[in-house]
C-alpha cells in the first residue's frame, strides 16, 4: 500500500478530571454499506457520501475502506489512501462531518469538510471542554517529504468548514493540528488543543484526517 493513512481511534481527554469523552464509534468497530463505495465507519464518512456537486462524486474514488491492520491484532481499523481520479491523486479524507465537493480541482475553496448541523449522521456534538486529541495511526507515506494530516476544530453553533473561510473562522473556539510524516508502524499521537477562538464557548466538533497535508499532492495507489 502507497501513500495510506490508517487511523483506528479519536478520543477527546478532558480537562475535567481527566475524564476521556469519547467520538462517536471512535474504535472504528461499527461499519456501513460494506462492499459499497459508500463504505465506511459509522458516524464517519468520505468522499462517496459527500455534499456538491453529484456528478464530480459519482468520479471520485471511494478512498476509505474497512481494514483489520490493528494496534492490538483484532477488530478494525479504517484505511484511507490516495485514489486515482482521471490520473489526478485525490486524497484520501475521512471526517465525522461531511465532505462537500464543489470542483475537480484538488485545492479550490468549494472542496472542504464540514460541521452540517442539520444532520445527525454529518456532525458531532460537543460540548466538553478537552485539552488533547488522541488517536492511533500508521501512516505509509511513499515520498518522504509528504505528510498525513489530522485537525479538529471545537466550535459554536455554525456549519463551520475546514479548510476555514473568512466566515469559518469566526465560530473556532480551539484547534488541534498534525501534520506527520511516515510512522514506524502503529503510533499514538497525542495533539493539544490551542484556545485561541475567537468563539468561546463550543457544541460541536469536526475531525478530519487527510493522506496528504497539501490538496492533489499524494501519490496514487
Amino acid at each position: 500500500m502507497k501513500k495510506a493513512a490508517v487511523i483506528v481511534s479519536a478520543l477527546l481527554v478532558s480537562k475535567a478530571l481527566f475524564a476521556q469523552t469519547q467520538i462517536g464509534n471512535s474504535d472504528m468497530e461499527i461499519w456501513e454499506d460494506l462492499g459499497a463505495a459508500t463504505e465506511s465507519p459509522q458516524n464517519w464518512s468520505g468522499i462517496k457520501e459527500a455534499s456538491g456537486s453529484a456528478f464530480l462524486i459519482s468520479f471520485a474514488p471511494q478512498g476509505v475502506f474497512q481494514s483489520s491492520d490493528t494496534p492490538s491484532g483484532s477488530g478494525y481499523s479504517v484505511l484511507i489512501q490516495t485514489q486515482g481520479a482521471l490520473s489526478i491523486p485525490a486524497n484520501g479524507t475521512l471526517t465525522c462531518g461531511q465532505l462537500n465537493v464543489g470542483s475537480a480541482t484538488a485545492n479550490d475553496a468549494s472542496n472542504y469538510s464540514w460541521t452540517n448541523m442539520g444532520s445527525e449522521e454529518f456532525s458531532e456534538a460537543c460540548t466538553d471542554v478537552p485539552d488533547s486529541i488522541v488517536f492511533w495511526t500508521k501512516f505509509i507515506g511513499q515520498d518522504p517529504s509528504h505528510n498525513a494530516r489530522m485537525k479538529a476544530t471545537l466550535h459554536d453553533d455554525y456549519d463551520y468548514q475546514d479548510p476555514e473561510d473568512a466566515t469559518s473562522s469566526q465560530h473556532v473556539v480551539a484547534s488541534a493540528v498534525l501534520n506527520y510524516p511516515s510512522t514506524n508502524g502503529w503510533e499514538r499521537k497525542s495533539v493539544p488543543f490551542d484556545y485561541s477562538g475567537p468563539a468561546s464557548s463550543n457544541t460541536y466538533i469536526l475531525v478530519t484526517f487527510t493522506t496528504n497535508e497539501i490538496p492533489g499532492v499524494g501519490t496514487i495507489g
